[in-house]
C-alpha cells in the first residue's frame, strides 16, 4: 500500500490522542464539580474505541507488505511489546503499593473500607495475587477474571497486545490485497460488533469481551487505512474550504455523539455499537492534515499531549484514586466541598496527571521500550583504535 501522506504529518492523529486520553481521564473522576453531570463528558468510554481504530489504521499504513517472514513478524512484536509493557509494568507496580498502602491505612482505621469491600489483596478483592500474576502476563483482559483489577484501564493494554498478535499472524499468512479481502474483513467487523450488540447492554466492554471489542475496532481501523489510501488523490486535490467544512462536520458530530448519543439509557447506549463509521470517518480525513482543524490541532501543546498520551492514559487512575482517599478523608472529618473547590481539584488532577505523565514518558516509556528493542540484537564487534 502506498502511502499517501508520510506518519509524522499526520499531526491530528497524534493530537485526538491526547485530546482523547484526557477525554478518559476526565470520565474517571469521581468527585463532583460543574462538569461531573454534563452528558457529553459521562460518555467517555466511546473514546476508548478511537484508540483501537486508529492503532489498526497506524498499524496496517505502517507495516503493509512489510511482515513477510517469521523475523519481520517477530521484531513487530517486540516493537510493539517494547511500546506497552515497560509503563504497563511500572504502572502495575505503583497500583500494588497503592493497594499495599490501603490495607495497611485501613488496618490503622485511617481509611476505613466502603460497607461490603473486600480487604484490599484478599482473595475476595478484585486485585490480589492471582489478578497480580495475569496483569503481569497481559492476561487480564481477556475473559480470565470477572473485574478490573489493579490499574484499571490496563485492560486495553492487555487485548491490544494479543490484538498485535493476531494481525502479525494475519499478515504474515493471509495479509488483506484485494478488495474482497477487506470486504470480508468488514463482514468480520460488523459480526463482532452485532453480537457484541446482542450480548451486551453496551460498548463500556473490558475485561470480560474487550478483546473482541479491541479486535473489531483494530479491524475497522485497518478498512479505514485502505480507505484513506483509496480516496488520498480526492482529499489532496481538494480545496482548503471543502476539506475545513468536513473537518468541521466530522469532528463535531462526533462530539454530537459523545453528548447527545452516548448516553447511559439503554436506548441510546447500545447505539454505540455503530460508532465506529463515525470514527473511521474522522480518522480518514483528518490524516490528510489539510483543513482548519487540522491546522489547529498541529499546536505544540496538542502535540505534546499526543506524544505523552499512552502515560496519560495508564497514570490518570491511580491519580485520580490517591487524590479521592484525600478528598474522602477531608470530607469524613467535616469538609463540605462546593462544585467550585471540586473544579479547581479537577485543574490539579489534569496539571498532575500531565506532569507525571512528562516524566513517565521520558523516563520509563522511552528507556524502557529502547531496552527491550535491543534485547537478543547481536552487537557489532567494535575494531579497536
Amino acid at each position: 500500500m502506498a502511502q499517501s501522506r508520510p506518519i509524522s504529518t499526520m499531526t491530528s492523529l497524534d493530537a485526538f490522542r491526547g485530546i482523547f486520553a484526557l477525554y478518559i481521564a476526565n470520565f474517571h473522576v469521581p468527585w463532583e464539580n460543574h462538569i461531573f453531570y454534563i452528558p457529553f463528558f459521562e460518555h467517555g468510554y466511546p473514546a476508548l474505541d478511537m484508540f483501537f481504530i486508529l492503532s489498526g489504521f497506524l498499524m496496517l499504513l505502517l507495516y503493509e507488505g512489510q511482515l513477510k517472514n517469521r523475523t519481520q513478524a517477530w521484531d513487530f512484536v517486540k516493537k510493539r511489546f517494547g511500546r506497552i509493557y515497560p509503563l504497563h509494568l511500572f504502572t502495575l507496580g505503583l497500583a500494588l503499593c497503592y493497594e499495599v498502602a490501603r490495607l495497611i491505612a485501613s488496618s490503622h482505621g485511617l481509611a476505613p473500607l466502603n460497607p461490603g469491600e473486600a480487604v484490599p489483596l484478599s482473595t475476595e478483592a478484585a486485585s490480589n495475587v492471582t489478578t497480580f500474576i495475569s496483569n503481569l502476563f497481559l492476561t487480564h483482559g481477556i475473559g480470565l477474571h470477572d473485574a478490573l483489577s489493579f490499574n484499571g484501564p490496563s485492560w486495553s493494554v492487555s487485548v491490544e497486545f494479543y490484538t498485535y498478535l493476531v494481525f502479525a499472524v494475519v499478515m504474515l499468512f493471509a495479509a488483506p490485497k484485494k478488495l474482497w479481502h477487506y470486504l470480508l474483513l468488514a463482514i468480520g467487523v460488523a459480526a463482532i460488533y452485532n453480537w457484541l450488540a446482542k450480548t451486551q447492554a453496551s460498548l463500556n466492554i473490558s475485561y470480560d469481551y474487550g478483546f473482541l471489542r479491541c479486535l473489531a475496532g483494530f479491524g475497522a481501523g485497518m478498512i479505514a487505512c485502505k480507505l484513506y489510501e483509496t480516496a488520498s488523490a480526492y482529499f489532496n486535490n481538494a480545496s482548503y474550504l471543502f476539506v475545513s467544512i468536513v473537518e468541521f462536520i466530522l469532528f463535531f458530530s462526533l462530539l454530537y455523539w459523545l453528548s447527545e448519543i452516548s448516553g447511559k439509557s439503554a436506548g441510546t447506549a447500545r447505539l454505540n455499537f455503530a460508532v465506529a463509521p463515525l470514527l473511521m470517518a474522522n480518522i480518514i480525513v483528518f490524516a490528510y492534515g489539510r483543513g482548519v482543524l487540522s491546522k489547529f490541532f498541529a499546536h505544540t501543546v496538542f502535540q505534546y499531549l499526543g506524544k505523552i498520551s499512552y502515560s496519560i492514559y495508564l497514570n490518570h487512575v491511580i491519580i485520580a484514586n490517591v487524590m479521592y482517599i484525600g478528598y474522602q478523608l477531608a470530607v469524613s472529618r467535616g469538609w463540605s466541598p462546593t462544585f467550585l473547590q471540586g473544579d479547581l481539584l479537577l485543574l490539579l488532577f489534569f496539571a498532575l496527571v500531565i506532569v507525571f505523565s512528562h516524566f513517565t514518558y521520558h523516563y520509563v516509556e522511552v528507556p524502557g521500550g529502547r531496552f527491550i528493542r535491543t534485547l537478543g540484537r547481536r552487537q557489532t564487534p567494535q575494531s579497536s583504535a
